[in-house]
């Protein structure tokens, strides 16, 4: 019950580097996922969707920085006219990074919910924040931590990377650096 993506788009080794790590510990709460009661279940899916949209954000954190930094390598796949326009554009949260994708049409998702999708992963990992300043609902985190949210935030990540990796991957002269990114779930996207 896993599956693997190349790592072939990263352009910060350490942000690869750190994905890698955060994915070792989804595998081990997968791990523990599986063998626990469905009480316990509930607990875990918290930490593993906050992780999760953590990569998804870092991922498209370090492929805005890729389309800005890489000015001699360029990135594969992506319009010029697009690069030139991100170029001029400092992004750092995820509610960027989610807005940019769909303006760009990253995941060549126009017609779905995809980015619709994103946008309320996003309001959930502001839930890691447990007083709820924005008022959130529903307010009982047990009913904004479900197996649904779940699978959705896998459903994403997997979008995500596949669409990056196969899309937009860096030159093989630079090399795989990072290696494969190994998820801890059955793909969707076959």
């Amino acid at each position: 019950m896993s599956f693997s993506v190349p790592g072939n788009f990263f352009c910060q080794f350490k942000t690869g580097d750190n994905i890698k790590y955060n994915l070792a510990t989804l595998s081990y709460l997968y791990e523990v996922y599986e063998t626990a009661t469905p009480a316990n279940r509930s607990k875990l899916i918290k930490p593993i969707v906050l992780i999760e949209i953590s990569i998804i954000e870092a991922i498209l954190h370090d492929f805005h920085f890729r389309i800005r930094a890489n000015v001699y390598e360029g990135v594969t796949g992506l319009a010029i006219s697009v690069a030139d326009y991100m170029k001029g554009k400092k992004i750092d949260e995820l509610g960027s990074y989610i807005d940019s994708a769909k303006k760009h049409d990253f995941f060549t998702e126009p017609d779905s919910n995809f980015y619709e999708r994103l946008g309320e992963l996003r309001k959930i990992r502001n839930r890691i924040h447990i007083q709820n300043t924005k008022r959130y609902k529903p307010v009982n985190e047990v009913s904004v931590f479900t197996e649904a949210v779940k699978k959705s935030s896998e459903k994403c990540l997997e979008k995500v990377v596949k669409t990056i990796s196969q899309n937009h991957p860096r030159p093989e002269s630079v090399g795989d650096y990072v290696g494969d990114l190994v998820f801890p779930w059955d793909e969707y996207l076959v």
